[in-house]
């Protein structure tokens, strides 16, 4: 049988573990306050049922996320009355030459292009950043561009004077055919605005349904080309005194307005719906109403030609530089798609 001092502990084993225990209880609290997780305190935050996390003040962090968004549309531009207007001036003065002793146009009148919606495809992309409560700033950049769309046309007749031609049979000739005054535009806009949304407890139910509001302002920047063409079926003419002007003749002309990287005051409203896709995508509906005002400062140049054969009879070079005052409404539709970051 062993002695009872081999049983109990050395004196040296009750120091280690009395030095152990007594480190454990001084770093213990500060060890596992260090390997837990800091928990996020969560709470409601009224009537938008959105989880809301707090720092460790109770400072809330973040409510919404911001979203990236994709906007795909079509513009249809409405019709510009001083463009218009410039654009008859224009033409009557250089074209059908109304106040001209040579070559005076005569007859023909020129008729506004009606308003049918164009092809004007639009992509823009933006960035949504939550400010406070149901408001949020918006930053987007948006380009598109038209196809040609008619403005001011014209079928005749086409009667043109000419007092001084060469032959009496000359100076009072009538084509048929037509003129016709196009543009197309391509525009870069960048802005910024503000919007707001708006949902009914049901409307949060069904896929997250918000109805959206935003106002924007910004610049344009746009480049357009304005094209009149006339167009007239030649003729034969025989001069009877002397058939040396005996020959087909056709009077032509073709002039270009353009400008380029103008600088436009812009603004844009838009209403619409968006709903929750799934996880963090969302699609969107929006309509549109965006206006442009500013000064259009097209350069002019040109021709008006009377041909006989192949052979030119008269040409005159028409060139210029005008300021347009310019103000237009572009109704919208597009369709987006974002992601919450």
């Amino acid at each position: 049988m062993r002695p009872l001092s081999l049983l109990l502990p050395s004196k040296r084993l009750i120091f280690y573990v009395g030095a152990q225990l007594c480190l454990l209880a001084g770093l213990g609290p500060f060890m596992i306050h260090a390997a837990l997780p800091k928990a996020e305190t969560v709470v409601l935050q009224g009537d938008e049922q959105k989880l809301k996390v707090t720092d460790e003040k109770g400072q809330v962090i973040s409510g919404r996320p911001s979203l990236f968004s994709i906007f795909l549309g079509n513009r249809f531009s409405l019709p510009d009355s001083t463009a218009v207007a410039n654009t008859k001036t224009f033409a009557e003065a250089n074209i059908l030459r109304t106040s001209e002793t040579t070559y005076k146009g005569v007859g023909a009148t020129l008729d506004t292009a009606g308003f049918k919606p164009g092809i004007e495809p639009a992509l823009r992309i933006e960035y949504e950043l939550p400010l406070w409560q149901k408001f949020s700033a918006h930053f987007s950049v948006e380009g598109g561009f038209t196809t040609a769309q008619d403005t001011v046309t014209s079928t005749g007749p086409f009667r043109y004077l000419n007092d001084q031609a060469n032959a009496v049979e000359l100076k009072d000739l009538t084509y048929s055919g037509t003129l016709t005054v196009t543009e197309r535009r391509q525009y870069v806009m960048p802005m910024l605005g503000m919007g707001t949304e708006l949902a009914s407890e049901g409307m949060r139910k069904a896929n997250d349904l918000r109805f959206l509001v935003r106002v924007y302002g910004g610049v344009a920047l746009e480049n357009a080309r304005r094209n009149y063409e006339l167009a007239l079926n030649p003729q034969y003419v025989t001069a009877a005194a002397n058939s040396a002007y005996s020959d087909t003749y056709v009077i032509k002309s073709s002039v270009t307005q353009s400008y380029a990287m103008a600088v436009f005051a812009a603004g844009r409203i838009e209403l619409g719906l968006r709903m929750r896709l799934a996880g963090r995508a969302h699609l969107a509906l929006l309509g549109s109403m965006a206006v442009l005002y500013g000064i259009a400062p097209y350069d002019t140049v040109g021709t008006f030609t009377e041909q006989a054969g192949q052979k030119t009879v008269y040409q005159k070079v028409i060139t210029g530089i005008s300021d347009e005052d310019s103000f237009r409404l572009i109704p919208g539709v597009f369709l987006a798609l974002s992601m919450e970051l």
